[in-house]
This record gives structure tokens, sequence and C-alpha cells, in this order.
């Protein structure tokens, strides 16, 4: 499923384009358009066409421009999925159980599985972990992410660094209380407990494909937390888990795509080939999923 030349090339196109027109200052852009106003009269008073401007100016004067539109070889295409970003989970669309299988299931504010989803091959994950004795099933996980994510931990282990499995599994009952929790949390604004906790049906811990990870050095923040990033294992998760079939679900700078706020604890299993193809091209599943159907 590697991606090619020529799909690779629309991509950085495309990805240049978004963060050109979202981080881009605005003295700058006004500047380059009044270059271009200027640019664009000296041709036309010399006669010149406007079609031989060349293709940056002409994008920039172009009144079609869609970060969603790119240019290849002259042909139009439509730009990389639309995310589903904050969308209303309450209209999700129900993916059936046999998909929910894959390894590459997508759960986020469009796509949700059934309440009564559990995966059929769950196994307990042999590695050390932060307990919560009221639900023993958040330490396992699928049964070939339960052996990757064992493979990790001793690869870590035998790099000097201690992790902490927080969270595995979690079915839909008790995914309803972490989001609830959430909401209290949140003095009662769901919304903004929507974008630190998966609404029930949403959440890629049902799968049992994902793993919340710490250290012993986080338990005064409550296990979980963005420093967990800025740890020697979380440096070391973020450069390795690829090697064991795990991406990070919800990186840096990509809220408004996944809806969830930045959560570098956060791995999920895809596979090692995927997921290897996918930080190598520094995507999320929905952008390798559009790529690759």
């Amino acid at each position: 499923m590697a991606m090619d030349e020529e799909t690779r090339a629309r991509y950085k196109k495309w990805k240049r384009k978004k963060m050109f027109k979202k981080f881009g200052v605005p003295v700058v852009l006004t500047s380059v358009f009044v270059f271009a106003l200027l640019f664009r009269t000296v041709l036309q008073n010399l006669g010149i066409p406007i079609e031989f401007i060349p293709p940056v100016i002409s994008n920039l004067l172009s009144d079609n421009d869609s970060e969603n539109t790119i240019t290849v070889n002259g042909d139009a295409v439509y730009g990389p999925v639309e995310f589903c970003g904050f969308a209303d989970p309450e209209l999700a669309t129900l993916i059936p159980a046999e998909e929910a299988l894959s390894y590459l299931a997508i759960v986020n504010r469009c796509y949700r599985v059934a309440s009564d989803f559990s995966p059929h091959d769950l196994a307990i994950v042999n590695v050390a972990g932060v307990n919560f004795p009221w639900d023993a099933t958040v330490h396992h996980l699928r049964e070939d992410v339960a052996r990757a994510t064992e493979a990790l931990f001793a690869e870590a282990e035998a790099n000097g660094l201690s992790l902490l499995m927080s969270s595995g599994y979690r079915s839909y009952a008790m995914q309803i209380g972490y989001h609830e929790n959430a909401i209290l949390r949140a003095g009662g604004d769901v919304e903004l407990a929507r974008r630190y906790s998966a609404v029930p049906g949403h959440s890629e811990h049902q799968l049992g494909l994902a793993v919340d990870l710490t250290t012993p050095l986080l338990e005064h923040v409550g296990w979980l937390d963005a420093s967990f990033a800025n740890t020697p294992e979380g440096v070391w998760v973020r450069d390795n888990a690829h090697h064991f079939g795990f991406i990070a679900s919800f990186p840096y700078g990509r809220e408004e795509d996944t809806a969830i706020v930045y959560e570098p604890w956060h791995i999920r299993y895809v596979g090692i080939e995927v997921a290897t193809e996918m930080f190598n091209n520094n995507l999320i599943l929905e952008e390798f999923l559009w790529y690759n159907q």
C-alpha cells in the first residue's frame, strides 16, 4: 500500500497550501497579493497574456483556488479527504462489525460502532500498568495488538525506559463512565468534553486497538498528560512506535481534523507496513485511507 510518487507530490503540495493559508502572516499575504496585482498590471500593459504568468503567481491570482482542489499535470483533482472534524456525533454512520474488526477501522465523529460491539480476540497484555481494579479489561487488547504492545514495552525497557500501560480495551459501557466524567470535569460543557473524551461508540479503545501510555514520573499529574511527549519515554514512542505497528491518533496541530486535543500518550495499531507509511509521510488515518482508497 505504498504511496506512489505522484500521490506523494500531490499530498505535499496540498499540505503546503493548507499550512500557508492557516499560518501565513497577514502582512506577508498582503504584500504578496499587492505584488501579484502590480505584476499582472505590468504584464497587461506590456500586452503579455495572463496565461504566461508563472504558475506560482497565477495560482495567487486565481479565483478558483481551493485547499481541496489541486492541479496535477494540468488536471484538477480533489484534494485529501474532507475531514470529519467537529461534526455532530449524533449523526454518525454505524460501521458494521466486520468492518470494525479491520486494523484500519476508523471511528470519529462521523463513524461509530454499535454499543454491543466487542472484538472476539481480546487477550491480556503482559506489561506493567496503572491498575484500575473496577474493570480488569483495560489491560486487554486484540491478540496481535497485545503481542505488539509487549514487544514495544520490551524494546523500550531494553533502552532503559519505563513505560506503563494506562488503558487498552474499553467496552461501550465503560466509555460512558469515562465520557460522563469528562463532562463533569468540563463543568457540564458537552462540546468541550468531546475534545478530551470520545463519545461512547466513537472510541478507538472499543476497537481493542488503542493503548494509553504513561510513565511512573507522571503519577503526580494523573498519569495521562501532554507532558508525556517531553519525557524520554514519550520521545522514544514518538520515534519508534511505527516499528511495532502503532500510530499517534491525535498528533500535535491536528485537532481541527480529528476533533480531539493533542494526546501524545494515545497510540493505536494499524500494522507495521501502514504505520511506517503514515509515519514517513506525517499522515493521520483519514489521510492514509483517502490516498489508498
